[in-house]
């Protein structure tokens, strides 16, 4: 094998291994928030206000106790406790909205996509599945050809994101592995049929060049290797668990 054609791999071996990494970063997954949280968000900023606010009012409660004794400083250890009780209330009102979004979230997972519920884990993710076309509007969901997807951002300036949801943490690996191995099975199914076409025109194209046959032949013989490797490679999924390619 000449230095020119092993030059030629380890380029597209690199290639691979920047295609690879770009579509793990572009891929991470990343919790789905509230259907609507503007609501928790305020509720949540109000307590961690109120808290701050409180624990100004101890630290000066602290100062007048040490200035003037602790019996002295009655006024400013009522303020604190009214602040304390206040900040276990504004506590008590996150919560419940917490509560409030996230089932409001799993009755429209449960409409819109099927799935929902309190022992399901929700995750979403992008790269894989075309997600449907123009603008929705934030955190609108809808379902398409058998996939569920999020719109998150501001109409026109936002994004979908497929969603996946499972029963529990492996559940949901199995489905993103899933994903995953069908998005990398397309780009090498691809990059393998072109390599067919290129090293099929060299071997027509090389003539009496002998050198040049022979690395038409490589190039076709790699590619053939690479499917056969793809196909392998889904027959040992398929064999070792029959729904991995088997869509939630």
């Amino acid at each position: 094998m000449n230095q020119k054609l092993k030059l030629q791999r380890k380029i597209v071996a690199k290639l691979l291994a920047v295609v690879l990494l770009a579509v793990f970063i572009v891929a991470q997954p990343a919790m789905v928030q509230a259907v609507d949280q503007a609501s928790v968000d305020a509720a949540l900023q109000a307590w961690s206000l109120k808290k701050a606010d409180c624990q100004r009012l101890k630290n000066e409660l602290k100062d007048c106790e040490d200035r003037i004794g602790e019996g002295n400083c009655i006024p400013r250890q009522t303020r604190a406790t009214a602040c304390e009780a206040n900040v276990h209330n504004l506590f008590n009102t996150y919560n419940r909205e917490r509560d409030a979004f996230n089932s409001s979230q799993d009755k429209k997972l449960t409409e819109v996509c099927g799935f929902g519920g309190p022992d399901v884990t929700v995750d979403l993710q992008s790269g894989f599945m075309k997600g449907p076309t123009g603008a929705g509007t934030q955190n609108k969901i809808q379902q398409l050809d058998g996939n569920c997807f999020i719109y998150r951002g501001e109409a026109g300036k936002g994004k979908w994101y497929q969603i996946v949801a499972g029963s529990h943490g492996g559940d949901i690996l199995k489905t993103y592995a899933s994903y995953l191995y069908k998005f990398l099975a397309g780009i090498v199914g691809l990059l393998s049929v072109l390599m067919l076409i290129i090293g099929g025109i060299q071997i027509m194209t090389a003539g009496a060049n002998q050198e040049g046959v022979q690395s038409g032949k490589d190039r076709v013989l790699g590619a053939l290797a690479g499917l056969m490797l793809l196909f392998l490679s889904g027959l040992i999924l398929y064999t070792v668990n029959p729904s991995f390619f088997v869509a939630n």
